[in-house]
């Protein structure tokens, strides 16, 4: 998934939790933070498990390998 999919998920339960706390709703108010919290660790499973993937440098083909 991308790191929009995430940020979306991380404005959209922070947007609930603001509203549930304006309407003083005890159970709106954890679901939003549930939603907030499951969308800050996918986005951080998302940077922290490599999403810019490094281009595979090939080895070069004049030297001999070492071992």
């Amino acid at each position: 998934m991308s790191a929009q999919f995430w940020l979306l998920i991380v404005g959209c339960g922070a947007a609930f939790f603001g509203f549930a706390i304006s309407v003083a709703s005890k159970i709106a108010t954890w679901v939003g933070a549930v939603i907030l919290v499951v969308g800050l660790i996918g986005l951080g499973t998302y940077f922290f498990n490599g999403s810019e993937k490094a281009v595979v440098d090939p080895p070069d083909v004049g030297t001999p390998s070492q071992k």
